[in-house]
């Protein structure tokens, strides 16, 4: 019984993840396949806190649809169980603003600064008690 009792107490505990690390690790997950690779350039729209059962009908398609995105290839999305927990995290793109510059050097014919061309929303679940990121949905613009 004592020996039970020691182990029990020696195993490790479920990493219980809180909405500012869930945001961190999705991220670190997006950003390999921005354009910008700058955090500045998203914001998170939408971060919560879902079951399986609730959320997989979001990530039945592809990660990204004809591989449309910039950076590495993703990997397939791993079967989201309907009883887990899962952080489900949302980015966009901070919207196109023109950056301050003197007047005298602004061009009429220049092009607007789009720091994300290519992806207008990305979607990441994360499992809750391990961190680790287990499906992703990017959407991209198609031009």
């Amino acid at each position: 019984m004592l020996i039970l009792a020691l182990l029990g107490a020696c195993a490790p505990k479920p990493l219980e993840l809180d909405e500012n690390q869930a945001g961190d690790l999705a991220w670190q997950a997006l950003r390999p396949n921005t354009s910008s690779g700058d955090r500045a350039a998203w914001q998170i729209s939408l971060i919560e806190q879902v079951s399986g059962a609730e959320i997989a009908e979001n990530f039945n398609a592809e990660p990204a649809a004809g591989g449309c995105v910039p950076g590495p290839a993703l990997p397939a999305n791993r079967e989201i169980a309907a009883q887990g927990t899962y952080w489900y995290v949302q980015f966009q793109p901070v919207p196109a603003t023109p950056e301050p510059v003197d007047a005298e050097t602004i061009s009429p014919t220049a092009p607007p600064r789009i720091p994300e061309p290519f992806l207008y929303r990305a979607d990441l679940l994360i499992e809750a008690d391990s961190g680790k990121v287990i499906a992703r949905r990017l959407y991209c613009v198609i031009y």
